[in-house]
This record gives structure tokens, sequence and C-alpha cells, in this order.
């Protein structure tokens, strides 16, 4: 957290912050919102026929929608989303007809909160000359190499800074002054907003990620997201340190965690391909409500699994709780048409015995499946006879009947006792057994970064959904080790971190593998995010 951020929630702590702001800044009744009466006609007549997407389009014309709903700004945004999402359109105009029209009218119509009217009532502040000098206008402040305050518009003060201070940023400024020859820049923050824009840093590198012209990710990965019991904003900090220096620090909390998640998984969506996948890997106290959010994105339709990872040896505690040893990895696809390659495990001799039980002539372990299914087939290939036998009651054989007597002649159907048939199928022809929602990859006993992942687990996941050449994204990229599965395996890759630390962590790691001479190289940088020129 900003530094004067931190002592100003320190000032509040220790006084009566609202009883003194009052006298800085006083609180004037604005009145209601005016609306247009003609867009408020409009409202009506599409409220009574429940025309839902004309309901909704009128609505957003106004400065304030009626209710609060996290996808509002979404939909607002991009207007077009509106009939590509009827179900929750319905959802949302389900409440609007719930309310009815004069609740509406009036939600519409209240003022702005006073943390919203901060930034002017800071400039009127400002304008009593309270600082002792009386800002001017635009062009007397140019002209002006004194100490001064620039009086203008919002446009005027962006494009001052934009032009003459390389200001970057989309948010707009409060504040643009020049003491001692040196400028000060910045915006004026209600301190119930505790830590202002936090996460700003993210935004801007999503928004880097569009800029580079990136169209789809094909794999997206949320690695090592902490969640911390509670309720408030200000909170206890889990951190880790690299030899002394913190590496990360997880401050959400209760409803700020899940919205935080929200915000950036709803970004996530919009940049991930259609073949595309994301795995989630969440702590287990919260996993479950963050499932339902990733539902309502995600869509339940595309939820595949709920993978328990088991993540350490069993512990000794005194706690009155069966032991922790798990956490959660929720994998979400865009699509039913996404990447998908079938990962194996290797069978081992316990397995071999287990699975495998029979031997033939030569020694050779083996086990027989079924050659029939459930599901009654009429007058076709897989109805008829084999060998005189009919498929039991219910049911129909696997395969074309002609397919069952080229396997008998291979000598690959064992007959029972009875007269049953049975595919053989050997050990030693199988690739491995296929991977259940199960994973004993265990995090590194002595990791270089905090929250280091097991490698394999993410080399199991990068190779299973994603191509050669398909773009990974990881958003909390920690010392990197999904960036090194994604180049050992050939992928492209994008990370982000806000850590410094993690970022020299990634760094070693990756430069680790140039020195390689047995994976393939391709050439990466590293920007911070004073480099991106968004």
């Amino acid at each position: 957290m900003n530094y004067w951020i931190q002592l100003s929630i320190e000032y509040a702590n220790q006084r009566s912050y609202l009883d003194d702001l009052f006298h800085v800044y006083p609180t004037i009744p604005e009145g209601i919102r005016e609306l247009n009466s003609d867009r408020w006609s409009n409202v009506e007549k599409s409220f009574k026929k429940k025309d839902n997407d004309t309901l909704i389009k009128e609505l957003f014309k106004f400065n304030l929608f009626p209710i609060k709903d996290s996808y509002i700004a979404y939909l607002k945004r991009d207007t077009s989303s509106i009939e590509r999402n009827p179900k929750t359109i319905n959802r949302i105009c389900g409440r609007l007809y719930e309310m009815g029209l004069d609740k509406i009218f009036e939600r519409c119509s209240e003022p702005k909160e006073t943390n919203r009217q901060i930034g002017p009532f800071f400039r009127r502040w400002i304008n009593t000359k309270a600082l002792g000098i009386l800002p001017v206008s635009l062009d007397e402040f140019m002209k002006n190499k004194e100490d001064a305050i620039l009086n203008g518009s919002d446009k005027q003060l962006m494009d001052f800074a934009s032009s003459k201070l390389n200001y970057k940023h989309p948010k707009g400024l409060d504040f643009i002054g020049r003491f001692n020859g040196k400028y000060v820049i910045g915006e004026a923050k209600f301190l119930t907003d505790f830590g202002g824009h936090q996460n700003a840093q993210f935004n801007d590198a999503i928004s880097t990620v569009k800029a580079k012209n990136v169209k789809a990710i094909k794999v997206a990965i949320l690695d090592g997201v902490l969640y911390i019991k509670g309720k408030s904003k200000i909170a206890s900090t889990i951190s880790g340190c690299i030899n002394g220096i913190v590496a990360y620090k997880d401050t959400l909390k209760g409803d700020d965690f899940i919205e935080f998640l929200r915000e950036r998984l709803v970004l996530l969506n919009m940049l991930l391909s259609d073949i595309g996948s994301i795995y989630l890997h969440i702590d287990y106290k919260i996993g479950h409500y963050v499932k339902i959010v990733m539902d309502e994105i995600f869509g339940i339709e595309n939820f595949r699994n709920d993978i328990t990872r088991v993540k350490c040896n069993p512990k000794n505690f005194e706690r009155k709780a069966y032991g922790n040893i798990k956490d959660m990895i929720l994998f979400y696809s865009k699509s039913d048409n996404m990447i998908w390659h079938e990962p194996k495990t290797t069978y081992t001799q316990a397995d071999k015995i287990k699975l495998f039980p029979k031997r033939d002539k030569e020694g050779r372990h083996y086990t027989t499946i079924p050659l029939h299914a459930p599901g009654e087939t009429k007058n076709g290939k897989t109805s008829q006879a084999f060998k005189g036998i009919l498929p039991p009651s219910g049911r129909h054989w696997r395969s074309d009947v002609k397919v069952l007597e080229q396997l008998d002649n291979e000598g690959l159907i064992e007959w029972s006792d009875n007269g049953n048939p049975r595919k053989i199928i050997y050990f030693d022809e199988q690739e491995g057994k296929r991977m259940q929602d199960i994973w004993e990859l265990k995090d590194p006993q002595y990791p270089v970064y905090p929250t280091e992942k097991n490698f394999d687990l993410l080399n199991i996941i990068v190779k299973t959904s994603s191509n050669e050449n398909s773009i990974v994204l990881d958003c909390f990229c920690g010392s990197g080790t999904t960036l090194k599965a994604a180049q050992i395996n050939g992928r492209h890759w994008i990370g982000i971190d806000q850590s410094d630390e993690a970022i020299k962590a990634t760094t070693t790691k990756m430069n680790g593998i140039k020195g390689d001479l047995f994976i393939s190289q391709t050439d990466f940088q590293f920007w911070t995010d004073k480099e991106i020129k968004l």
C-alpha cells in the first residue's frame, strides 16, 4: 500500500476523521438528479411492455442505474452484450419489475454519495485559496513559472498532464500544481475507499495485454490466491519473504476478496479463446464461494472439474477438526470445443497386479471388459448375433459384429465357461491410466519463493489444455513456474505480478531455461509497469 495512504489510515484511526473532514469538505445538499423527461417516458413504456432489452438500454442513459449488480458495468460498457446474455438480462429485469417504477425513479434520481463528490469538494476547497494560492486559468498557468495551481476542466488537466508531464494513465486528476519548479498531480480520495485504486496495476496489465494485439488466451491460470477470514477491508496481512524482503502480501477479506476475483475473472473471460480453459488454484476455505462466481461468469455448463490437490504431508495439530492437506483447483473451459490432450499417469506395479490380475500362457498381465454397453438398438449392426449370441436385454454390442469376429480371430476375446465373451486388455499395451480429479502433487519442500507451486502440476495443466504456440497467461505468476512449463512445452506466455521479488525470481528461473541446451529457445522480455507505455 502507498506510504501516504498508510499515513491517512493511521490518522483516521487515531482522530475524529469525519468531524475534521466536515470542516474541510462541508456537505452541500445538491438535490435530486434531474431525469430527462423523454428518456423517463421511454423507461415507463418499456417497463409496462416488459421489453427487457429496451428497458436496460434506456436506464443506461441515466447517470445512476437503479440496482447494484456486478455485471452492470460490463453490460453498460458493451451494450451489444445485452442481446448475447438473455439470462442475465432476465435476472436483472426481474429485480427491476419487483422494485416498480416509483422505486426505480427514486434510485435513478438519488444525489451522489459524498465519496463520489470528493473531487468537486476538493476543487471547491482549493478555490477558496485554502493553500494560500488562488488557482489560475490554463493560459496563466502556462505563462507564469512561479508557484501556481491549475484551475481547469477535467480535459484540460488530463491534456496538460499527458503532454507536459508524460502522464499516461486514463484515471482522471483533481489537482495539478507547481511548487518550487516541481509539479504535483493527484486525485482526491475519500478514506472509506481505503487504498484508493490499489487494483490499477492489474487493470493496466490487462490493458497492456490488449495493446499488444493479443486476441485470445488459450490457458489462463490464477495461481496462489489466498484468502483471509474476515469482513473489513483493513486486515492483518499474510505475507512471504525472500531474504527478509516481503515478496507478496494478501490483505483482502470476505466480500472484498470475492469482488477482487470477480473483476479479474470477467476480464479473463473476455480474453479467453473459445478453445481455451482457465484453472483457478484457490484456498479450500473460500473455494466453494468462488465456484459460484465462476459458474456465473463462465457458465455452469463449462465447469469441468473441482480438482483436489494434496499439497503437503499430514500434520499434527491441536484444533478440533480433521487434518488439512488439500486445496482446490477449479477448472473451466470457454466452450465444449476446448483444447484437450488426455493426460495419463504411469501404472505402478501395484496397479498391474490389482487392475490386470490375469495372465496368459506367455505370462502377460491382462484384464477383460464387457463387449456390450447399455442401450438397445433394433435392426442395427450392433444388435445382431455374434457367434450365435445376442447382446443381453436392454444392451447392444460395443462394436460391429464384423469387428468382434476380427478380435476373436486375433485371440483378443476371452470366453467364459458359460459362453460370455469379454475383450482382453493387455497391461503392456496401455499408455497409462486416465488421470482422476485427486492429484498428489505437493509443493516444493524448499521453495525459492513463498508461494512456489509444483512444476509437475503446472506442466500437466499446460500440456493438457494448450497446443504448441498457444498463449498461456498467469496473472499471479510468483516465481514463474507456470511460465517455465509453458516455455519448455513450446507455448507463448504472459506473466503478471505486482511484486518486484516475484519478477526477480521469475527472471532467474527463465534465464536458467535459456542456459539449457535441451530445450528449444525462444526470445522473451521482462517489463516493469514504468517501462510499459499504454
